[in-house]
């Protein structure tokens, strides 16, 4: 039998303490350009290491990048 979720996983620590903006989930790309979004969207390294990476987005990455390169990766 496989452990609970509960017995496996923590909530972070933004969770815990309550500090967690649900603005953070809509990302506004005009404020990435402009060097005025919120942190995690500043650092690339920070976005995709907290980011899950859906169908949602990698439909529009992989349009994007075959328009640009021929080429899709999945």
């Amino acid at each position: 039998m496989l452990p609970l979720i509960f017995d496996t996983c923590a909530p972070r620590e933004e969770i815990l303490s309550g500090d967690l903006s649900l603005d953070l989930f809509a990302a506004k790309l005009r404020l990435v350009v402009e060097g005025n979004a919120p942190q995690v969207y500043q650092d690339a390294n920070k976005f995709f290491a907290n980011t899950f990476a859906t169908d949602g987005i990698k439909t529009p990455i992989c349009e994007v990048f075959s328009r640009l390169g021929n080429r899709c990766w999945r």
